[in-house]
């Protein structure tokens, strides 16, 4: 609606303070023609454009991404009573996604024509387990386990939640699809170890717990075990810990952290894996580009570590085309040699 000297009402809005984010709820809904329906719902950081309403940013919080890639969407409401909505992503480019209309009666949530997001502080309140809060969503977390194993465990290591994203797994299994059909030789390794992915959890809990978990009537994780499908293994005494155990895989310090916020629990720590043998390991700390990989094969009492290695290294291009990297780098004994090929980058043996 124009005022009489032919400006916008909206435009005379007093604006908000630039620094006045506020914590929020965030709910996002788009479709991917790669991936089809996507969803996120997460704590965010809300500026409303005006301080009586309007547009609004959402943005993740820190230095977080609010939708992998992205940093921020904004809402910009115009006179017609649509609203033009553009993501920008970490290097500052300006995405449109078109435009969008707010839903009847909440003017928190807009409906572009492939895709939905809504804000709020109070009716987007995550899920929960008695006060604690339920991190992700049923829909990804169901994700796990996926069919390359390989491929989500590396995934895992460049991913910013609790299971594997979908980019970051696509991309590593189509590049070992690729490498395998290159690889040739029976010191090719076949698998990678699990590092700092896990199906598991060690829980210390607090003392008056244990009467209950011995007696083999303890009920207090079974919010959080559904939730994130997990189950807990019989103990018995002097054995005071739980054990938790899961189908899907997670990133180990993660899922750690999520069950150390239970009232029973002092203290969390993710499940362990012993031995060794073949690896696979992405040299990359980022996705995207050509990515170098280490396929390590391990022989000579590797339950105890193994004796002898022998690493090869591929780069793979984001097309698919694969280099076989030489020298092939072999160890004899433990430790590494000083002599390794200078294709193998410190970040390919970074601790995991």
């Amino acid at each position: 609606m124009a005022t009489s000297a032919g400006v916008s009402e909206d435009l005379k809005r007093k604006p908000a303070d630039d620094t006045r984010w506020e914590l929020s709820h965030c709910q996002i809904r788009w479709s991917s023609e790669d991936h089809g329906p996507q969803v996120i719902e997460k704590p965010c950081n809300v500026r409303q454009e005006h301080a009586d309403g309007g547009g609004f940013h959402l943005q993740g919080l820190g230095e977080g991404d609010l939708i992998k890639g992205l940093r921020r969407v904004t809402v910009t409401v115009l006179p017609s009573g649509f609203a033009e909505v553009r993501g920008l992503t970490k290097a500052g480019s300006n995405s449109p996604w078109g435009r969008a209309k707010a839903r009847k009666g909440q003017t928190h949530c807009w409906d572009g024509d492939d895709f939905r997001l809504c804000w709020a502080r109070n009716h987007l309140k995550p899920p929960r387990c008695g006060l604690v809060p339920l991190v992700s969503t049923q829909a990804l977390l169901r994700k796990s386990p996926r069919s390359d194993l390989d491929a989500e465990r590396l995934a895992l290591r460049l991913s910013e939640g609790l299971v594997a994203d979908d980019d970051a797994y696509e991309r590593i299994r189509g590049d070992l699809a690729a490498i395998r059909s290159v690889a040739k030789g029976k010191t090719v390794a076949k698998r990678s170890w699990p590092h700092e992915t896990t199906q598991g959890v060690t829980l210390k809990p607090k003392p008056e717990v244990l009467d209950a978990l011995h007696a083999g009537t303890y009920r207090g994780l079974d919010c959080f075990n559904a939730w994130y499908g997990g189950r807990l293994l019989p103990t018995h005494p002097p054995i005071d810990f739980l054990f938790v155990q899961f189908d899907r895989w997670y990133f180990g310090e993660a899922i750690a952290q999520v069950y150390a916020q239970h009232p029973d629990i002092e203290w969390s720590g993710p499940g362990a894996f012993g031995g060794a043998g073949d690896d696979l390991r992405l040299c990359n700390e980022n996705l995207g580009g050509t990515h170098r990989y280490l396929f390590s094969h391990g022989s000579g009492d590797c339950p105890s570590g193994c004796i002898d290695w022998v690493h090869r290294g591929y780069d793979v291009r984001e097309d698919g085309r694969v280099t076989i990297l030489q020298p092939v780098w072999k160890v004899r004994g433990r430790g590494l040699s000083k002599d390794r090929p200078s294709w193998i980058h410190d970040s390919c043996l970074r601790a995991p």
